[in-house]
């Protein structure tokens, strides 16, 4: 029996209850899946990067480019990405919290663009929360 063919019962018999349990249904390819989970996703990685950003202040994302050298070879090598950080100290010791979708800062209210908090070390909490937000769907609004 190949692996593409159906069992037909003659294994049941020899499957755990843990295999019985499983419900088995054709995998959805990604372009089945609706945009605005994909838009979800690119949202969530964008502020999983931002706080991993904010607990590591030396970290600097990278990305791989391909350059000629002088003798004609072709590599690659790993350059610095600009990204800027979505969030801003100001005077007082608050810190205001924008949140970018294609380098435009989301409005969420009229006039209200930025979520402000009391300290830095509330900076990676409000940004785990926000994270859980777009996984609720709550941005959906801002991305779509």
């Amino acid at each position: 029996m190949s692996v593409n063919e159906p069992n037909n019962g003659v294994l049941s018999a020899e499957r755990s209850e843990n295999w019985c349990a499983f419900k088995f249904v054709e995998s959805a390819t990604a372009r089945s899946v609706s945009k605005i989970f994909r838009k979800r996703d690119t949202l969530h990685k964008l502020v999983a990067e931002q706080i991993y950003m904010a607990n590591n202040p030396s970290y600097v994302p990278t990305k791989s480019k391909w350059v000629t050298g002088i003798d004609g070879n072709v590599r690659q090598v790993m350059v610095p990405k600009k990204q800027k950080k979505w969030w801003v100290l100001l005077p007082d010791g608050k810190l205001q919290i924008a949140v970018y979708w294609k380098s435009k800062q989301i409005e969420f209210e009229e006039g209200k663009n930025a979520i402000e908090v009391d300290s830095a070390n509330e900076l990676v909490p409000t940004l785990e929360s926000i994270k859980q937000s777009i996984d609720l769907g709550d941005f959906d609004v801002f991305i779509a």
